[in-house]
């Protein structure tokens, strides 16, 4: 396969949703009643072929469509509360202006104020994104939402 048509093979397009208020969903709910017992592995070996280089082609292309997803959103979000003015002001923030500012997609409130304090962040929880795109919103950074391992780029909802 040419480099072209491998990349164009690996591009993502994000989907296409008519019905805002069907995309958003509660987010799940955590039952700390229910302990499990550490359960008891064997370990087993498998030898495996894996391309780590298309693995994080296929990762971060997915991750653009779906900031880009949220970016869609957000501006029909703005547009269906009547601030159409708004939604152009919207800004995939990590597309223009690069990683690093804690947050990917700059969006505003009805009211026409920036989300510029932490506890005005929305983190989005994106799943059956290629089928039925769903999500659910959690208030507050990353940080305060999830525990963060930066050795194995893992972040996990926090328990408590």
């Amino acid at each position: 396969m040419a480099d072209g048509a491998a990349t164009t093979a690996l591009a993502r397009v994000p989907p296409l949703v008519s019905d805002l208020d069907r995309v958003i969903v509660a987010p799940p709910q955590i039952d700390r009643s229910l302990r499990q017992d550490s359960a008891k592995y064997e370990l087993r070996r498998k030898a495996i072929r894996r391309d780590y280089m298309l693995r994080e082609a296929q990762n971060s292309s997915l991750g653009l469509a779906g900031e880009e997803f949220v970016v869609a959103f957000e501006s029909a979000r703005v547009i269906s509360k009547g601030r159409s003015r708004l939604s152009d002001r919207v800004e995939h923030i990590s597309k223009t202006k690069g990683d690093g500012l804690g947050f990917d997609v700059l969006s505003f409130e009805v009211t026409g104020h920036s989300k510029e304090f932490a506890a005005q962040f929305l983190l989005y929880r994106l799943f059956q994104f290629r089928s039925d795109p769903r999500m659910f919103q959690l208030g507050g950074t990353v940080g305060d939402n999830c525990v963060l391992d930066p050795c194995t780029f893992m972040a996990r909802f926090r328990l408590s």
